[in-house]
């Protein structure tokens, strides 16, 4: 396969590359360390030129991969280039070698590209000195190096055809292997197809010896031809010319035709007139359409090699258990006549055997009876004459033996067959019969063994066949995306969420892919990943992703093998710069973030593993909702519908509390809270035990409202729960079971709900959505959970609208009556037996011990009132201010661009962006499944997955814990087969790089596959 140019190639694209003139360079990239590309544009085009240093030179309209940091040289090009004017390009001489030349008078620079041996790219300014070079080197007495002058008498001259005279004396010269072909290569610089094209022309082949007895009028014809083709020579590179590839179908394993490039031209030459090829309008689009495919046409010639490897193993098999039963059957024919003959001639063999015996017998050596045996066939004795050899050694003799009847019908030549001295004639024949006998029994077996053996081999061969054709569709289709190479996933509300691996990444996702809308999330501790959120749509970001992206900041940093536990904040794009303070100076990846942090929820050091599902554009439409903004409307809405026709147990313990429709619940419990707070004790007072566990419980510490710093999103007002704050004089006895009994309860809910999240039979649907909100609002271990409160009334006269209003308004506040909650809140199923043993724990338990405890705990304990405000609560009415909110992203003001405004790196996010819509990760069975994508989230991200893992930190290292995931994925029971290929193909190296470090993985006992259906589980998950 021809991939590097020729000085015809060259020739042919300098002259297309004109069209430049006048273009300025944009903006200069890498995709590896020899191939860059070139974005010119002009008030009316853009361009993209790709040059690839020693291989080929061309305009472009496919999109390449970038490399994500740009290269040292890479960014000298960009120094001294950007956004200078191409003023001529032109090869130097007749030699593989390219000058650019951008700017004028003192600011000209060159940019030279050499395109033989190894290539080269050196960047010069108008003095020739070299400011920049790709490879350093030194050729002859020629540095090629910084500060050095590059040699412009460096490139050969154009060369005249050889004349008549001068192929008769090449010819005299020639040596005695040389090719006519080789032999002008040197002195002709047209390029090795243009001199074939000649020679063809002539009637001489391509390896015809130059030495050999060649006709003059083929040298003068020959000559002639040469002249033609210097002739095309010219005419290409001041011209112009289409181009064309030639190309070679080849047959798949399965009959159909696959198209190979093999080479590329700007001239259909005489050789090629019968081959097939593809035309072209220029030569530059011939170049770029044949190099753009051959990453795709080396993927289908690489999945040709494995097929015809896999069904050549099938081939091999079927071949040697042939070779085995050709050979058994040969074994028992040989057999069988070796026993024949020693019974024809049992008599004479019983005397060989004697004789030898009586020798041995006699105490002679081995020489003296192989001297008495030689003298006897001397004398021609009889039995001597059928001695062949005496092997003492094994105890062995080989005698020559033929067949009676064969020599009656005069056929000779003697069998030799091997005597065991230890044995009569007759053992020896019984002997060679039970070799036959066992060589036909294994053939027997061989024979039986031989199907189920064939069978086995073309079902690994299907299979096999089938997963390198899935491989092969799979690269073909899917393009990476650009947020792959960094740490990444898809927010519950579709949001995409990325972050930096290293120092690196840090930076450039804040530089390069942190735009106007975006917000930008960090952790306080060391390492800890850069997280941008992208928002193209300007809008405000909801809480839970940004509690889900808080929590990937502090995974993803060193907090997660040494396990601490820190908060993670967020501001806009337009607080972080890399602007330092006079005096100090920032390192790569840190950034200054100024103004007011807005502090999240402590994260967890939780994250799960799972796989997404790229399905098609037809089956995209029924996923669209599965990632939309969920507010608490919707959440009940949809938590109602999902539990309608389950267990009525159930919807009473988790949703409603007692059997009603959705409007009715929600009028009662806003009339049960209207009561309740109408009924509030304020100065109810409470002592002992009861009270401690109260407070200890319900309400939140001045350390966990403050520790976060003001940027805390989570600030309820003064509250229902501010009025247990009352000092435990003031209370009666009787005031404490009710909010104590309540927390307990709410703790019982979350435990439940955490449980239903690992032991989840529904397949696919996931836990309930009750559930994720909740998870949102989980703190820290060393951290209480602020109870919600949800009362009941049986009065139902209240509009529906005010209610779901007051519903709202009190999410997060506790009612302090003990006696109301008592009664319009009935314990659920198993709390009273929990009350009871947590009273009997800490029945012992004094006030002194109780804040020994909590001074452990590091709790800021109770805020102290005095005693003008114990007085203005007791004589004012409970009620509740506001709903505690999370302070929003602001939505951002400024104007998103519009797709015709935006670059390519721009375009390119855009695109990738939109395409979200078609990754699941809740595949239906008729779904119609492309490719499969791996993803590294926070756990409550893929609580609705299909396919899910949990991790936390722990001693197995990544790539077999990614190993590990793939295959218990595979082995769950609800995996289609389709699903199965497709996560077969997951690279686990790339699989592993997302990982956080070292984890222990939990499986869900809904994913792992039960053995016993009929044992029921005591706990909710599987870790190992």
């Amino acid at each position: 396969m021809k991939t590097v140019f020729n000085s015809l190639d060259l020739a042919a694209a300098v002259q297309e590359l004109k069209s430049l003139h006048g273009m300025r360079i944009n903006q200069i990239y890498d995709i590896d360390h020899k191939t860059y590309i070139f974005r010119f544009h002009s008030p009316n085009k853009k361009t993209v030129l790709l040059i690839e240093s020693g291989s080929r030179i061309h305009i472009t309209t496919y999109t390449w991969p970038k490399s994500p940091c740009p290269s040292g040289f890479t960014m000298k090009l960009r120094k001294h280039l950007s956004n200078k004017r191409l003023e001529n390009i032109n090869q130097l001489g007749n030699d593989r070698i390219v000058i650019m030349q951008f700017g004028v008078d003192i600011a000209m620079h060159y940019l030279i590209v050499e395109f033989f041996q190894r290539g080269n790219i050196i960047l010069t300014d108008n003095t020739m000195s070299i400011l920049s070079v790709l490879t350093p080197h030194k050729e002859k007495n020629v540095r090629f190096a910084v500060r050095e002058k590059y040699p412009m008498d460096r490139a050969h001259e154009k060369l005249a055809p050889p004349t008549f005279d001068k192929l008769q004396e090449m010819k005299a010269n020639a040596k005695k292997d040389a090719t006519i072909h080789k032999s002008l290569l040197p002195v002709i610089d047209f390029g090795a197809s243009l001199i074939e094209h000649a020679l063809v022309l002539s009637g001489l082949a391509k390896n015809t010896k130059f030495s050999g007895d060649i006709p003059e009028d083929k040298l003068k014809l020959l000559e002639q031809n040469l002249l033609k083709a210097e002739e095309i020579f010219n005419e290409i590179s001041t011209k112009g010319c289409k181009g064309y590839i030639i190309k070679q179908t080849v047959k798949n394993v399965d009959g159909t035709d696959i198209e190979n490039y093999l080479e590329f031209h700007p001239y259909l030459f005489k050789q090629f007139e019968n081959s097939q090829f593809s035309e072209y309008d220029t030569f530059n689009d011939a170049v770029d359409d044949f190099f753009s495919k051959i990453e795709s046409q080396s993927i289908e010639m690489k999945a040709v090699m494995m097929e015809k490897e896999v069904l050549s193993k099938v081939e091999k098999i079927k071949q040697n258990q042939d070779s085995r039963i050709y050979e058994l059957t040969v074994t028992q024919e040989t057999d069988k006549k070796k026993a024949d003959l020693i019974m024809c001639n049992s008599d004479i063999v019983g005397d060989a055997i004697l004789i030898i015996n009586s020798a041995l017998a006699a105490q002679m050596d081995w020489s003296s009876i192989d001297t008495m045996v030689k003298n006897a066939q001397s004398q021609k004795d009889p039995v001597a004459l059928i001695i062949k050899s005496l092997n003492f050694q094994t105890n062995h003799i080989t005698l020559l033996l033929r067949d009676i009847y064969d020599d009656v019908y005069g056929e000779s030549e003697p069998t030799p067959v091997d005597i065991d001295l230890a044995l009569s004639a007759h053992a020896n024949a019984k002997q060679y019969y039970n070799h036959k006998k066992y060589a036909a029994q294994k053939e027997k077996k061989t024979l039986e063994s031989q199907d189920k053996a064939l069978v086995s081999a073309q079902k690994k061969a299907r299979t096999a066949l089938k997963e390198i054709k899935t491989l092969t569709t799979i690269k073909k289709i899917q393009k990476p995306y650009w947020f792959e190479k960094f740490y990444w996933f898809i927010s519950s509300e579709n949001y995409l969420v990325i972050g930096g691996r290293d120092q690196a990444q840090n930076e450039l996702i804040v530089k390069r892919y942190m735009t106007a809308g975006d917000l930008y999330v960090h952790a306080d501790i060391h390492g800890a990943s850069n997280v941008v959120i992208k928002n193209p749509s300007g809008k405000p970001v909801p809480i839970k992703t940004l509690n889900e992206a808080g929590t990937m900041a502090v995974c993803c940093s060193v907090g997660w093998d040494a396990k601490i536990l820190c908060s993670a904040w967020w501001v806009t794009h337009e607080q972080v710069s890399k602007t330092a303070p006079t005096g100090e100076y920032l390192q790569t990846g840190s950034f200054m973030v100024r103004g007011h942090k807005n502090y999240l929820l402590p994260a967890q050091l939780a994250m799960g593993c799972g796989f997404l599902f790229r399905v098609s554009d037809s089956s995209a439409e029924r996923h669209k909702d599965e990632r939309r903004v969920r507010n608490v409307e919707n959440i009940y809405e949809q938590s109602t519908s999902e539990n309608k026709g389950t267990d009525d147990s159930r919807i009473e313990d988790d949703r409603q509390g007692e059997k009603s429709d959705n409007t009715s619940g929600v009028e009662e419990q806003t009339v049960r809270l209207e009561e309740q707070f109408e009924t509030l004790s304020v100065s109810s007072k409470s002592s002992g035990d009861d009270d401690n566990e109260n407070k200890d419980t319900i309400s939140l510490s001045k350390d966990e409202c403050d520790d976060s710093g003001k940027g805390q999103p989570l600030q309820p007002d003064k509250s229902a729960s501010d009025v247990n704050r009352n000092d435990s004089d003031d209370e009666d006895d009787s005031g404490n079971e009710g909010p104590s009994l309540q927390c307990e309860e709410e703790k019982s809910d979350v435990k439940k709900d955490k449980l239903e999240i690992y032991d989840d039979d529904s397949g696919n649907e996931g836990p309930p959505l009750q559930s994720e909100e909740d998870n949102d609002l989980k703190q820290s271990d060393n951290k209480n959970i602020k109870a919600k409160q949800k009362p009941r009334n049986t009065n139902k006269n209240v509009n529906q609208q005010r209610g779901q209003k007051e519903e709202k308004q009190t999410d997060f506040a506790v009612p302090s009556n003990s006696k109301q909650a008592k009664e319009t809140a009935p314990l659920k199923r198993g709390q009273r037996s929990k009350l009871k043993k947590i009273k009997e724990k800490y029945k012992d338990q004094d006030e002194e011990e109780k804040k020994l405890r909590m001074l452990v705990l590091a709790s800021a304990g109770e805020k102290k009132l005095t005693k003008k405000e114990k007085k203005n609560l007791k004589n004012q009415k409970p009620q509740i201010t506001e709903k505690p909110k999370f302070k929003k992203p602001a939505e951002v003001t400024q104007k998103v661009k519009e797709p015709e405004d935006l670059d390519e790196l721009e375009q390119k996010i855009q695109t990738d962006l939109d395409a979200l819509a078609v990754l699941t990760g809740q595949p239906y069975p008729d779904d119609e499944l492309l490719y499969s994508l791996p993803v590294i989230a926070p756990y409550s991200t893929l609580l609705n997955y299909k396919f899910k893992l949990k991790l936390v930190p722990g001693t197995t290292k990544k790539g077999k814990a990614a190993k590990l995931a793939v295959e218990t994925f595979i082995r769950n029971e609800e995996c289609t087969q389709r699903e199965k290929e497709l996560i077969k193909t997951v690279d686990c190296q790339k699989f592993a790089t997302n990982f956080p470090g070292k984890v222990k993985i939990s499986v869900p006992i809904s994913t792992k596959k039960k053995k016993n259906p009929a044992k029921p589980s005591v706990g909710g998950e599987e870790t190992f």
